[in-house]
This record gives C-alpha cells, sequence and structure tokens, in this order.
C-alpha cells in the first residue's frame, strides 16, 4: 500500500482555520432562524413559523449525509475564491466606421459602432450607414451570423430597421407602449413635431411580431449600447434562435427624440425629451438595460463567441 503524504503544518492550519469559520457561520446562521422563528411564533405567523423549521432541517442535512454516507461534501465555492470586477465597454474608436463588414471562419461578422453620422466622418459614415440600411437581404440566408453592436451609442433607427426588415422579411417589433408630447420646444426643435400639434399629446401601442428564423445569431452587446444601438437588440429579441453575450445595455430606451439644451441662467447642459417608451414589459429598463443569455467580459465576447461556435462546431456543415 503507497504511503499517503502527511499534509503539513500550513495545511493542517489552513484546514482547522476554514473549519473553524464554517463551523462559526453555521452557528451564526442556525442562531437566526432560531431568533426569528420564536419571533414568528408570538406573531402569530405560522406558516413563518414552519418555513422556520425547515430551514433548520435543511441545515442538519448535510452534516447527516457525511457522517451517514462517510464522505466529505465539499465547501460552497471548493476551494476557489469569488474576485469582483466591473466589467469593461468595447473601446469607442472615433474613427473606426459606422458600419463594416468581415467574415471569421466563413462566418459573416458586421459591426455596427454608430447609427449617426459625426461631423468628424461626414462622407465615409454616410456611406457606411446607408450600406447597413441596404445589405440585409444579403444575409437573409446566412446559416450563422455574428452582429456586434457593442459601443454603439444610438443615432438614428432608420438604418437597423431597414436592415432588420430586410434580413427577416418582416418589421422587427417588440411589444410597446409609448406615449409623447409636443411641446414648445420639442416642436420648434425637432422637423418632425407638427406645431400645429403643439401642447397636445400622442399614444400609442402595439403587440410584438415573433419572427421565426433557422440558424443560430449572436448579437454582441455592452454597456455602451444605448438608444438606437438598443433598438438593434430590441429588434433581434423578436427573431428565433439569437443569443445574446456580453453585458448589460445601457438602458436608454426610456425617454425618445431628446434634444440638448442649457439653462439660460446658470448655463447648465440638460438633455432630455418629452415623451415616454416601454418595451416587452412596463417595467422602466432605464439604467438597467436588456441582459444577455451569456453573461462575458465584454471586450472578450467575440473571442469567446468564436470558441463557442468552435465547441459545439456550429461552423461546420450540417
Amino acid at each position: 500500500m503507497p504511503k499517503q503524504k502527511k499534509p503539513s503544518r500550513g495545511q493542517e492550519w489552513r484546514h482547522v482555520e476554514n473549519k473553524k469559520l464554517v463551523y462559526t457561520v453555521y452557528f451564526v446562521l442556525r442562531l437566526s432562524v432560531v431568533l426569528m422563528l420564536v419571533a414568528q411564533f408570538f406573531n402569530g405567523n405560522f406558516e413563518n413559523v414552519l418555513l422556520c423549521v425547515l430551514t433548520l432541517v435543511l441545515f442538519t442535512l448535510p452534516s447527516l449525509f457525511e457522517r451517514r454516507l462517510h464522505i466529505d461534501l465539499p465547501d460552497t465555492l471548493d476551494g476557489h475564491s469569488l474576485q469582483w470586477q466591473e466589467a469593461q465597454w468595447a473601446s469607442s474608436d472615433n474613427a473606426a466606421p459606422a458600419f463594416s463588414e468581415s467574415e471569421w471562419e466563413g462566418i459573416p461578422v458586421l459591426t455596427s459602432r454608430s447609427m449617426s453620422i459625426s461631423e468628424e466622418n461626414a462622407d465615409a459614415d454616410e456611406q457606411a450607414l446607408q450600406r447597413l440600411s441596404e445589405c440585409g437581404g444579403e444575409y437573409a440566408d446566412s446559416p450563422l451570423l455574428i452582429f456586434d453592436v457593442r459601443a454603439n451609442g444610438g443615432g438614428n433607427d432608420y438604418y437597423i430597421n431597414n436592415w432588420f426588415q430586410d434580413w427577416s422579411g418582416v418589421t422587427g417589433q417588440s411589444r410597446f407602449l409609448w406615449i409623447l408630447r409636443y411641446s414648445q420646444l420639442s416642436c420648434r426643435l425637432l422637423s418632425w413635431y407638427s406645431a400645429d400639434h403643439m401642447g397636445t399629446y400622442r399614444a400609442s401601442s402595439s403587440p410584438a411580431t415573433w419572427v421565426e428564423r433557422s440558424g443560430p445569431v449572436f448579437v454582441l452587446q455592452d454597456k455602451g449600447v444605448a438608444s438606437s444601438g438598443e433598438s438593434a437588440v430590441k429588434n433581434f429579441r423578436t427573431a428565433a434562435d439569437t443569443l445574446f453575450v456580453g453585458g448589460p445595455t445601457a438602458g436608454m430606451a426610456l425617454v425618445p427624440n431628446n434634444c440638448r439644451f442649457y439653462l439660460p441662467h446658470s448655463g447648465l447642459f440638460c438633455y432630455f425629451g418629452t415623451g415616454l417608451n416601454f418595451w416587452e414589459t412596463d417595467e422602466n429598463l432605464d439604467g438597467i438595460g436588456f441582459l444577455p443569455d451569456l453573461w462575458v467580459e465584454p471586450t472578450r465576447a467575440m473571442e469567446l463567441t468564436q470558441k463557442l461556435i468552435e465547441f459545439y462546431g456550429l461552423n461546420q456543415p450540417q
């Protein structure tokens, strides 16, 4: 029989120290439950009393299993530790084109960094966004697609809506409810707000349109996705076989048609609109955004998506 290696004194100390910590935590938790049980009993909440009793029973199960089955259950993290860090955003390069097309292992990769025309690259951005609005039909039969909207701060929904309609064959539409007010400021600054309606309100709602498709689509997103960038995410959320990878979006879809203002006396800068949007549900997603299906470090979303495709052989002929 091979001789078992005796653990070092440091290893023994850490093991005993960890056991003491575990026992202390268990004792505090059990004491808390017992105190809560007594309080709920005197309050007459007997359903909560029963819940506390069941909780105490669950606390005894691990040690009972270890003694009866002669096994050693691992700790909660099995010796690992959690190190929390803030997720990074994909870098927003002003010199990068608003929209570009490429391939990886024969898979189309579409990258949309903006839905607006910048002053620095007006001609290039206009051409790129025009290409975005026109090329959706070219990818309608692609068995696999990667659409990267990370760091897309928004602009005009026109481009992505046209792309999505040509790609899917239908208008992408989440369930929505919106209302807007024709104020003096909005009628002055927004050409499509008719002054004839000044002082009135307009409201509308619509059910969702589901897009049946075959073949996976990977949408890469992060906290830099806002406004029309989130409109792209909303469109894809109506399509079957779509997987969202990265982090939550910015959550800037509550108020539409925002304008920039400066207060006359203080000169403070303000940015707001005169309407409200609710998408999919009546929940306010401002600052929360649309959550991904696969939570990964957003800056590695492309790399990890490619590894997932290779692991499952999605890029192989079926």
